[in-house]
Order: C-alpha cells, then structure tokens, then sequence
C-alpha cells in the first residue's frame, strides 16, 4: 500500500465544501516560482471589512520593475493568496493611461 492512501482513507468527507470554490485555468503557465526582488510590502484595510497583506515583487531576482511585477494579496483570516502577474507591455499601457 502506498504511505499516502492511509491518510487519505482517514480523511473526513462529511465536512462541506465551500459552494464558491475558485476554478480555472489561466491564459498562460506562470510558474508560481517567478518573483524577484520585493519592491513593496503594506497591509491593507478592504472597503468591506478584513485586511490583506500586499507584497509587489520584480519578476525576476536583479531585474528592474520596469520588466514586470507580481503582485501577491494575502488574507490573514483565510490563508488565501491571489497572485497576479503583470508583464512589461501591460505597465507601460497603465502608465501611458494616466
């Protein structure tokens, strides 16, 4: 028997599951490895209630900003983390938007 399926044998199924479960799956693989150097990090009060954790890092260790960020949203309460990747192409549009 494979040391695993004891433990998954064992595991309670009669706890409910979550009704709004993320799914998906992105446009492109991102490995969830790519992050560099950390830029920014604050926590942050939601306009609904709770609080984040906000860390910005380069897209790769050494390299500028200029050349892509990711952005990693943490929940405190819930332990979920969001994780959004934003390419060089994308921040020049923003910044030539404002």
């Amino acid at each position: 028997e494979k040391p695993w399926l004891s433990a998954y044998k064992s595991l309670d199924t009669s706890v409910p599951v979550q009704a709004n479960r993320p799914h998906g799956l992105p446009v492109r693989f991102v490995p969830s490895s790519t992050k560099g150097d950390i830029v920014l990090r604050k926590g942050m009060t939601l306009p609904h209630g709770g609080e984040v954790l906000i860390s910005v890092f380069s897209r790769a260790p050494d390299e500028p900003a200029s050349h892509g960020l990711v952005i990693e949203c943490y929940d405190t309460v819930t332990s979920y983390t969001a994780v959004l990747h934003i390419v060089a192409s994308a921040l020049l549009e923003l910044v030539d938007r404002n």
